[in-house]
């Protein structure tokens, strides 16, 4: 939460982030969300693998949108998205969701943010 609250408090000042290495970069960003996972979301699915039930559920619906007037369907680009349906990172995502397909374990809201800054800020200003 230390990074967190340090790239917030930034935000609040104006202040480049800290991943910003380059000169005359936009502010950082506040931040309004933080997800927590059990494990990295990069580690979903690492078997790279679907049950059938789960295949033969989402694979109609996969064809159907991806058939054009005449129901023919690209083939590569099927596989494309068949590659993707176990791939950690969404297509979309709202402006304030996960990116990720695993299923998060609890938030952090704004206001436990900010307070985490405060104290941050506190502590610099000694």
């Amino acid at each position: 939460m230390l990074g967190v609250a340090e790239h917030h408090r930034r935000a609040r000042l104006g202040l480049p982030s800290l991943s910003s290495a380059e000169e005359n970069v936009p502010p950082a960003e506040r931040i309004v969300k933080v997800l927590e996972y059990d494990r990295h979301p990069n580690d979903y699915n690492t078997a790279d693998s679907l049950t059938a039930d789960e295949l033969n559920k989402v694979l109609p619906k996969l064809v159907k949108e991806l058939a054009d007037e005449n129901g023919v369907v690209a083939v590569g680009v099927l596989a494309v998205e068949v590659r993707g349906l176990t791939h950690p990172m969404l297509n979309a995502s709202g402006p304030h969701d996960s990116n990720y397909r695993m299923e998060e374990k609890g938030s952090k809201d704004r206001q436990e943010v900010e307070t985490a800054a405060d104290l941050l800020e506190a502590e610099s200003d000694k």
